[in-house]
């Protein structure tokens, strides 16, 4: 004896089973573990940035790595009077990669391929954010130390104490975003969002 499916129901049945192939085939996706051409084991990532060459770069609390291809990622030589205890990562609009750390930050210039201090500051920055002003220069969070605005024109570091009245001082910032429309948002820990809008020829702000 044969059964015969109607014709609709066997159509429906079909593309449901299509359906499933397709839904379970797309939830097996296989993840690559990549190793470091060093061999070192336990690597923590703190962040990951890509570049317009397309290398991936990586943060970690033991140096600087990226990924140009291939098998493993690459450990990137730092001097020995940088900090190692990398935390967060910005690829700017001329492409050269800003690196924040516990004690300072600097900037990696893909022409030159040389990484380098942006700054001589004495003072530690614990950094914790990374966003581009927009012009060039770039802010920095950084953990119970407030707001700082790297000028690369004076190449000074400066520290932003206050936006509309909002004392910056000792704040814990933990992410950095400017939007398209010129306004700088600041994530903080416990102490919520915070926006300002940027003008060339100062600041107002709105808490």
């Amino acid at each position: 004896m044969h059964t015969h499916f109607p014709r609709p129901i066997f159509s429906g049945y079909i593309i449901l089973m299509c359906w499933l192939v397709s839904a379970l085939g797309a939830g097996s996706q296989e993840f690559q573990r990549l190793s470091t051409s060093g061999g070192e084991s336990y690597l923590s990532i703190r962040a990951i940035a890509q570049d317009r060459m397309g290398i991936i770069w990586f943060a970690t609390f033991s140096g600087l790595y990226r990924y140009t291809g291939g098998e493993y990622i690459e450990k990137v030589p730092l001097s020995d009077t940088m900090d190692s205890d990398l935390t967060c990562l910005l690829v700017d609009e001329q492409g050269a990669v800003w690196i924040g750390s516990n004690r300072e930050i600097y900037r990696y210039d893909p022409h030159k391929e040389k990484i380098a201090a942006v700054t001589s500051c004495t003072r530690t920055l614990k950094v914790r954010a990374l966003c581009t002003d927009g012009a060039g220069g770039i802010y920095a969070g950084t953990k119970e130390q407030g707001l700082f605005h790297y000028n690369p024109l004076t190449a000074s570091l400066d520290k932003v104490y206050s936006l509309d009245g909002q004392d910056l001082s000792f704040m814990y910032i933990r992410s950095l975003l400017l939007d398209g429309r010129g306004n700088l948002w600041i994530g903080t820990l416990y102490d919520g969002v915070y926006y300002c809008k940027i003008h060339a020829g100062g600041k107002t702000g709105n808490t």
